[in-house]
């Protein structure tokens, strides 16, 4: 049996040489590039980190956002989750474990939650951060400042930027000490 050809139109030898070079990229991707550890993309607006929770955890919050006691309610155009208090509690090991990676420690937080439906802009103002949280995605996928984000990731907010996707998310607001 013949091998697969990646590029039916292209020769065999130019195939060759594209294979030779996908290696080649990819062992310089594995040993060039330095490992990002937890901080996984950087911009200066921007940093997304994985969140070091169980998958349970994640999904007990999002089941919580699903009933009906999240009390959601649409203001301009956005739901968003009235019942603070409760979600607070539900989001207490979350953002006890998001609060471990922020420095400096913040003066105050808030807690908030959105499900996302349309293309948003997150603000932020200055002196504080915003984290976004995908907690469940409903359909598609996320992408903040046009980069992928997933359940098990955050994203860090140090300025506006537009999200897209159809997906519940916790944010937490930090006002960093002066």
């Amino acid at each position: 049996m013949a091998p697969r050809r990646l590029f039916p139109r292209l020769s065999p030898a130019t195939q060759g040489t594209l294979r030779r070079f996908c290696t080649l990229l990819q062992h310089f991707l594995t040993c060039f590039v330095p490992d990002l550890g937890e901080m996984e993309r950087n911009s200066n607006n921007l940093t997304i980190h994985s969140l070091p929770l169980a998958d349970s955890e994640i999904a007990e919050v999002a089941a919580w956002l699903e009933t009906q006691d999240a009390n959601f309610q649409c203001v301009e155009n956005f739901q968003i989750c009235q019942n603070t208090a409760q979600l607070a509690k539900v989001c207490n090991t979350l953002v006890k474990e998001i609060m471990k990676n922020t420095e400096p420690s913040p003066s105050q937080n808030r807690v908030s939650a959105m499900k996302f439906d349309r293309p948003a802009v997150v603000p932020t103002q200055d002196g504080w951060i915003v984290d976004v949280i995908p907690v469940k995605v409903t359909e598609g996928s996320v992408k903040i400042a046009d980069q992928p984000l997933a359940v098990g990731q955050y994203a860090r907010l140090a300025k506006s930027v537009e999200v897209t996707g159809d997906f519940f998310a916790v944010l937490l607001l930090s006002e960093l000490a002066k």
